[in-house]
């Protein structure tokens, strides 16, 4: 009877201690688990505060080209802006005292600049008056603070033998000039 009481005692001695170390393997899994967790949110916090430091750099970098992007923005008619092109174009050629008259206006594409998300504005424009004054508005044009390109110039005499055509001239220009789209 003793036998079968020390075999009870043992068993339940042995069950307790099997109880034991599963319940430190469970707590200890547990704990490893926890701790692989927490480094992962570590590592991914460092991460997020690093992209967070580079993301400010990067604005400030911003900050400090602004003037440079805006002046190379300066060298595109907007993409709203052909309307106000072409009124600053006519208001040159009035305030050099000639007559203005746009015969078209367009848009041409190419796969280049449309990938960039740029365009061509083109104009047709003729006018009418000095010699001076041509050159004077032709000048003007190229000194625009865009990017213009003359493709066409033709500036003949308007004298017909009649005295209200001497010195007058007429001018035909096609300029195309880069805008935004």
């Amino acid at each position: 009877m003793k036998n079968i009481q020390n075999i009870i005692v043992y068993t339940f001695f042995a069950l307790v201690m099997s109880g034991l170390v599963y319940g430190i393997y469970v707590v200890h899994t547990d704990i490893v688990l926890s701790g692989e967790h927490i480094s992962t949110l570590m590592q991914q916090s460092a991460s997020m505060s690093h992209d967070a430091e580079n993301i400010k750099k990067f604005n400030t970098s911003l900050d400090h080209i602004k003037p440079q992007i805006d002046q190379i923005d300066s060298y595109f008619v907007a993409s709203d802006g052909e309307v106000s092109f072409i009124e600053q174009v006519e208001g040159l050629a009035k305030k050099d005292g000639l007559t203005v008259s746009i015969d078209s206006v367009g848009i041409t594409n190419t796969d280049t600049l449309t990938s960039g998300g740029i365009a061509y504005l083109t104009m047709k424009i003729n006018t009418a008056g000095t010699w001076e004054h041509t050159y004077q508005f032709l000048s003007e044009i190229e000194d625009m603070p865009y990017r213009i390109f003359i493709d066409q110039t033709d500036i003949a005499s308007m004298y017909d033998g009649s005295p209200a055509n001497t010195g007058m001239w007429k001018g035909g220009f096609s300029i195309k000039v880069l805008k935004k789209i």
